[in-house]
């Protein structure tokens, strides 16, 4: 099953989320599919969720996106200094 319809999302959002980084870089099969684990389907859950929230105005949208691409690059520390930040 591809990663759009098992997570319920647009292809395109598939593409647009890797180009803009909010997931990991996913290897690639040698025909050029592209290969998602647990970890991506958390991480698309992860910017699906921060994304959707309607009141994220005043710059809070841009830090919720730092976030996300911060916790995509692997670098799970410093999300969580991030996100402790950014909920106080």
């Amino acid at each position: 099953m591809d990663i759009a319809r098992r997570i319920g999302i647009h292809v395109n959002t598939v593409r647009l989320y890797e180009k803009c980084a909010l997931i990991p870089k996913p290897d690639r099969l040698p025909n050029g599919y592209r290969v998602f684990t647990d970890l991506h389907i958390e991480q698309f859950k992860l910017a699906r969720a921060a994304l959707r929230v309607e009141v994220l105005q005043n710059g809070l949208r841009k830090q919720a996106v730092n976030i996300i691409k911060v916790s995509a690059a692997g670098n799970y520390e410093e999300a969580a200094v991030l996100t402790r930040r950014y909920i106080q």
